[in-house]
């Protein structure tokens, strides 16, 4: 594959945290020539992210260091204001930063034909003449595969399985409910219910179960990679239907769906587009986000830097995304690519980027544990309850059932 594309800054990945760092970047400086590299079309996953305050803040506080005080700087500004605190979907964050970067200037590339892959990621380096390169292509960064970066401090919190689908008619459910399925189901699980968009159109939701272990439904190739029961390749139910009597833990999944959908009184049509995957709620980080490569720096960010759960992935990643753009500022301000030393040395401005992101990771990671934790003994203090409330309306039928006449 040829890049006749020469760019100042290359970003491979256009995802939230990739526009993110583009658009917030060329807001600081609008001399820097940005072009985003995707390999996707169109974007695959439609969960929604929750983005918190925090994130907001670190990226609108750059956003105001800029010496440009004009209308798109404010605009970028309104856009993560107004995702602060709120649920949205990735296509919805996908779209208007992609609107946002075509706006400034920056150029988005989309297409098979732009995948970087590790075995031609010097060739890239090479036809781009990029001066900077910055990894946000996810958790199996290709960028971070083709500089040999292991991964360090990978541990498993726990297992995931989720079950996303569309319905028109949203029928959230009670407390109640949701602590009985968990006595029978042994495990804990909770379901989040997306915005409508336009009245008419159907809503998303998810119900997400915690299980201990990698169970069947995500089936791997022999290289580990995931080739079913992914957000590529989901699963659906009538899937699960047609094997439940094969395997018994197929068969627990299933009535475990099945008993949900039936506490809605969801009726075959109502539910539709259902997908079911499984994944590990993992925690891992680089062992370095920033590593000369020749005359060029390459950095990491969001997936690629660090891996983080329960909500803080793309928030840790729009963190990271601030703290990119403000180093690639200040090495293009204070001209440091003409004087690179010739040694495999960082640039100061990138030594700080690293351990920013380093200390960011163990902040986050120790607060996901603290989380996880919590959602346990929240789950373990449920079930006693609900399983108190369902002992107490038993014995309560029994007192009042009538007795049997004798004849």
């Amino acid at each position: 594959m040829e890049f006749d594309i020469k760019c100042d800054v290359a970003v491979i990945g256009a995802g939230p945290v990739g526009l993110a760092t583009a658009c917030t970047l060329k807001v600081l400086n609008r001399d820097i020539n940005i072009s985003v590299f995707e390999k996707r079309v169109e974007a695959t996953r439609e969960h929604a992210l929750r983005i918190q305050n925090d994130s907001i803040r670190a990226l609108v506080r750059t956003l105001k260091s800029s010496p440009f005080k004009d209308q798109e700087q404010t605009a970028l500004i309104e856009l993560f204001q107004g995702w602060k605190g709120k649920s949205i979907p990735t296509t919805e964050i996908q779209d208007k930063l992609t609107k946002k970067a075509h706006d400034l200037g920056i150029r988005v590339f989309k297409g098979p034909e732009y995948a970087v892959e590790k075995d031609g990621f010097d060739r890239f380096v090479q036809e781009t003449q990029a001066k900077v390169i910055i990894g946000t292509d996810g958790a199996r960064s290709q960028v971070r595969q083709a500089l040999k970066i292991q991964l360090a401090s990978e541990f498993t919190l726990s297992y995931l399985l989720e079950l996303k689908y569309k319905t028109d008619e949203v029928r959230p459910r009670k407390l109640l409910d949701a602590s009985f399925q968990y006595i029978e189901a042994k495990g804990f699980d909770f379901e989040t219910v997306g915005r409508r968009k336009e009245p008419g159109q159907p809503i998303t939701v998810s119900l997400h179960k915690f299980i201990k272990e990698e169970i069947y439904l995500s089936l791997r190739n022999t290289e580990g990679e995931a080739e079913k029961g992914s957000y590529e390749n989901p699963w659906t139910m009538q899937e699960l239907k047609s094997l439940r009597n094969d395997d018994p833990n197929i068969q627990s999944i299933y009535h475990h769906f099945t008993r949900y959908f039936a506490d809605h009184d969801f009726g075959e049509g109502d539910y539709f587009r259902e997908k079911i995957i499984a994944f590990p709620l993992k925690i891992y980080r680089s062992e370095t986000v920033a590593e000369r490569h020749g005359q060029s720096i390459v950095l990491l960010a969001g997936d690629a830097s660090s891996g983080m759960v329960l909500e803080r992935g793309v928030n840790k990643g729009f963190i990271e995304a601030s703290h990119c753009a403000n180093a690639v500022n200040e090495f293009f301000k204070t001209r440091a690519f003409e004087n690179m030393p010739s040694d495999d040395l960082l640039p100061h401005m990138f030594q700080n980027y690293q351990e920013k992101a380093r200390s960011l990771f163990f902040k986050e990671s120790r607060i996901a544990r603290i989380k996880f934790s919590l959602l346990s003994a929240g789950a373990f203090l449920l079930a006693k309850t609900a399983k108190s409330i369902e002992h107490i309306l038993s014995c309560h039928q029994s007192l009042h059932r009538p007795e049997p006449s004798l004849i």
